[in-house]
């Protein structure tokens, strides 16, 4: 029983691990989409689902579990909410101050 536990355990922090890239990815997406037009908005949403469910496939083939489980999920959950809570905003931060300095620099040039 121990030893199914430290497996479940194992999987979990994976899993958390997934999460947390899959929000890095998603804000990478959501800079790539601030700059492009509103017309194809549905599209890296989609590629995003795709590469997502891809990646908990690969973890879950590299951890060797045959199913879905709750608690992969729910890590899935955690390492994204961990990621937003804490590394987006600061990235968030810096992307802004970042734009405010181009957008002040081609003011200046035009």
């Amino acid at each position: 029983m121990l030893f199914e536990t430290l497996g479940q355990a194992r999987v979990f922090l994976v899993t958390v691990v997934c999460g947390a890239v899959a929000g890095a990815l998603y804000d990478l997406i959501r800079l790539a989409r601030a700059s492009g037009s509103r017309r194809g908005a549905w599209l890296p949403d989609a590629l995003f689902g795709l590469a997502a469910a891809a990646l908990l496939f690969l973890a879950m083939a590299r951890v060797q579990l045959p199913g879905l489980r709750a608690y992969v999920l729910l890590g899935g959950a955690v390492g994204w909410f961990l990621y937003d809570a804490s590394l987006s905003r600061f990235f968030h931060f810096v992307g802004a101050k970042l734009r405010g300095i181009c957008r002040k620099n081609t003011r200046v040039g035009s």
